[in-house]
């Protein structure tokens, strides 16, 4: 039978990691293939680049029960990710170089169980702080990560900027 990782044959003195009583992949016994012994581990024995580093976790980044309510009282879930609390607001105005500000709606039949708090002045537009913080959260805040790249990108910021903005 043919070992399906296409390992050369060697000599079973030759090769430590050679079990004659073992199957390999294919099922047949490595002695009658004359192969060594392979295992799925080999496949994944090479260096790998360390993660970058993650932001560390913040206690209660956003709210968990946001409810926008309609003019005839009744009321749907939002996303409670875009509604960061202001302690993590600040946070993330600090990290961008902005200042929190809560999103008004004027004119809007809809009210909110909580606010929306805005970064702005950190770049050419604002940016919601609970989905900045979101991005952190998941990609890290390592320079060149993509939680960078899409906030840049939102904040109309060259890609690759960490430095906070001078907010005067």
């Amino acid at each position: 039978m043919v070992n399906l990782f296409h390992h050369r044959a060697e000599p079973a003195a030759q090769n430590p990691r050679s079990d004659s009583a073992r199957p390999n992949v294919t099922g047949a016994v490595a002695a009658e293939t004359n192969l060594p012994r392979s295992s799925f581990a080999d496949l994944f024995e090479h260096a790998t680049a360390p993660a970058a580093p993650k932001a560390p976790a913040m206690q209660t980044p956003a709210y968990e029960d946001v409810r926008v309510f309609n003019a005839n009282g009744s009321f749907s879930s939002s996303n409670p990710l875009e509604f960061a609390t202001p302690r993590t607001a600040d946070e993330m105005a600090k990290k961008l170089g902005g200042q929190v500000k809560e999103a008004i709606f004027a004119g809007s039949q809809f009210s909110r169980s909580n606010p929306e708090l805005l970064i702005v002045g950190a770049g050419a537009n604002p940016v919601n702080a609970g989905l900045v913080a979101d991005l952190f959260e998941k990609y890290g805040d390592a320079p060149g990560s993509q939680a960078w790249k899409v906030i840049n990108r939102d904040l109309g910021r060259p890609e690759n900027s960490t430095t906070p903005v001078v907010v005067t």
